[in-house]
């Protein structure tokens, strides 16, 4: 299922599942137990994300908005 954010009041996401060998990465920053910003991702090909051109920009602007926060 996609939605868009925000979405309608009345749908509310539960969660969702990654699989635990997937390379997907989404990036997010925990402020509180119910406020999370959600960054971007990406296909990760690296094993470190800074040495990914897919994802290094995302990686670190989560990182930076953190630092910020």
């Amino acid at each position: 299922m996609a939605l868009a954010l925000p979405s309608k009041p009345s749908k509310r996401i539960v969660g969702f599942q990654v699989m635990m060998d997937s390379t997907l990465r989404l990036y997010c920053v925990k402020i509180s137990e119910s406020v999370v910003i959600l960054c971007n991702g990406g296909i990760k090909t690296t094993n470190k994300a800074t040495d990914c051109t897919n994802v290094s920009s995302n990686f670190r602007l989560a990182y930076l908005i953190a630092k910020k926060v």
